[in-house]
């Protein structure tokens, strides 16, 4: 899944899904740049329009020999590549003190044991059953860049019922003792969630920046009249500085996959209705069809 960004005619900052495929081999660094190239060709598209790409640090993009952005710089040697700054901060956070990190494996192995374990996780929900608010505790992974603080912060929300469930167990008194510093760092790792998803989403810095001195900088006067300056700072500008894109699309496309499809009427669902009826205008009378036959 490829994201571009790029100024439209009206000069204006633009970011918007390139492509999506599926890798039929496997996904090292030469399919994954065979499928962009592909794709550039047949849309007789120069790479060289690819000024910066941002990845997320994977061995199969930015690795030295036959890495995606090996295999990238060959065609565009000029590329500016950027490692993205949320997994930059989850490279850190592998990185915590002793204390702190012995405290964060006891957490994760807890929660992962309980998760993935049918009877514990069916315990642990009827032990949750007088919580109005989460009924469970949120499996941790190491690839989602909220993982750590999500985690943290259900198992803090769940605290009490975590107490009664681990009490007289090793693990139970470890984890006991170790209150305040689960405390801490769900506090820690909840405010650097909240700061990437306000860089992400923008909010207010996003406009105030799309109507500011930005404004000034996507002129086309300044590429004409300071062709120099307008070189170095493209690069800046049109560069992505994380993967977010990339990671909400995926976990988007994850949720249209799942078995969730099963229980949608799409002929109630807002803009997945309208987007379905703009491709084919006789949808709605297909859904109402094969509803009415039991179909799915």
């Amino acid at each position: 899944m490829i994201y571009v960004r790029f100024l439209n005619d009206a000069g204006e900052l633009a970011e918007e899904v390139l492509f999506a495929r599926s890798l039929m081999t496997d996904n090292k660094g030469e399919p994954i740049f065979k499928e962009v190239s592909d794709y550039f060709q047949k849309r007789k598209i120069s790479m060289s329009n690819i000024i910066a790409c941002a990845t997320d640090g994977a061995a199969a993009m930015v690795g030295r020999y036959r890495g995606f952005i090996a295999y990238l710089k060959e065609t565009v040697p000029n590329l500016l590549c950027i490692h993205c700054v949320v997994h930059r901060q989850h490279l850190v956070a592998k990185n915590l003190s002793g204390r702190l990190k012995n405290v964060l494996d006891s957490v994760v192995m807890v929660v992962n044991r309980v998760k993935s374990n049918p009877l514990q996780e069916r315990l642990f929900r009827q032990l949750c059953a007088d919580n109005e608010e989460f009924k469970s505790l949120l499996l941790h992974t190491e690839v989602r860049w909220l993982s750590k603080g999500n985690c943290l912060n259900r198992f803090v929300e769940l605290w009490p019922n975590v107490e009664l469930f681990l009490n007289g167990t090793e693990v139970g008194k470890e984890v006991i003792a170790a209150k305040s510093d689960i405390f801490y760092q769900a506090d820690i790792f909840e405010k650097l969630n909240i700061l990437n998803k306000q860089l992400q989403s923008g909010h207010t810095a996003k406009a105030r920046f799309k109507h500011g001195f930005w404004n000034s900088w996507t002129s086309k006067e300044i590429a004409v009249n300071s062709p120099l300056l307008w070189e170095k700072v493209e690069l800046y500008i049109f560069a992505f500085p994380t993967t977010y894109l990339e990671e909400s699309g995926f976990s988007k496309v994850s949720q249209l996959l799942s078995k969730a499809r099963n229980h949608l009427e799409i002929i109630k669902r807002g803009d997945l209705r309208l987007c379905l009826t703009s491709m084919d205008p006789n949808i709605e009378e297909l859904a109402k069809r094969h509803q009415t036959q039991g179909s799915h």
